[in-house]
């Protein structure tokens, strides 16, 4: 088991600079937003906001979470990192200042995240997702103590709800939601996935970002 820390920084980083030039800056552009303002401290990033949209009516809190071990492959779900090696995930975590996710589903010309290049970026597909209607919605299933004691109950091997021969533990009340475990990587994250569907219903707006367009898709919320 390992942990991808390194690569999966490199891709974050080429990623973030593919978004600054061919997403955030059109759509100042294009008079969506104001501006935008991409967090440089460690602090401010640790407390969940890699970036600042200005709008009309005010600054939104992004934190930018992409499938990066997933690129090229377009899977239709996300995950939500709820509990890893005694910790509480980013989607649970108390005391973080997100407003919004930016979900990113990204294709490259290399899947080598340790050398991949904000250039190396071809097309993106991105969801803003606000926070509190993300866990609005997971709590119409699940409480956030009974979410996180399931995943826990998951990384001790005890969960016992339904679940199918590739591991995956549908939520109670909403096959649609799962947990998984990543018990090969040394963190063994438990996330809670969710479809790809369900987030076009939920998601602020949903984008296809190209080096040089950016075109918006009808469920704008």
């Amino acid at each position: 088991m390992e942990s991808k820390f390194k690569s999966d920084k490199r891709g974050e980083e080429a990623l973030a600079s593919f978004l600054d030039t061919c997403l955030y800056s059109k759509m100042v552009e294009d008079k969506i937003i104001q501006d935008f303002k991409r967090t440089e401290d460690k602090q401010t990033q640790l407390s969940g906001v890699d970036l600042i949209l200005t709008t009309g009516t005010r600054d939104v809190k992004v934190d930018e979470k992409s499938a990066l071990q997933y690129i090229n492959r377009d899977i239709p779900t996300f995950a939500m990192e709820i509990y890893y090696r005694c910790n509480t995930g980013w989607f649970m975590k108390d005391g973080l200042q997100t407003d919004a996710y930016l979900l990113v589903w990204p294709r490259a010309a290399t899947k080598d995240l340790g050398a991949i290049a904000a250039e190396d970026f071809t097309l993106c597909g991105c969801m803003l997702i606000y926070k509190q209607v993300l866990r609005k919605y997971v709590n119409k299933f699940l409480s956030d103590e009974e979410l996180l004691s399931a995943a826990r109950a998951l990384d001790r091997g005890e969960l016992d709800w339904e679940h199918d021969q590739r591991n995956r533990y549908h939520v109670p009340g909403n096959p649609e939601l799962y947990l998984t475990i990543s018990g090969q990587l040394y963190e063994r994250p438990v996330n809670l996935v969710i479809k790809k569907s369900i987030l076009k219903q939920l998601c602020r707006f949903e984008v296809l970002v190209e080096k040089d367009h950016i075109r918006f898709l009808e469920n704008q919320r």
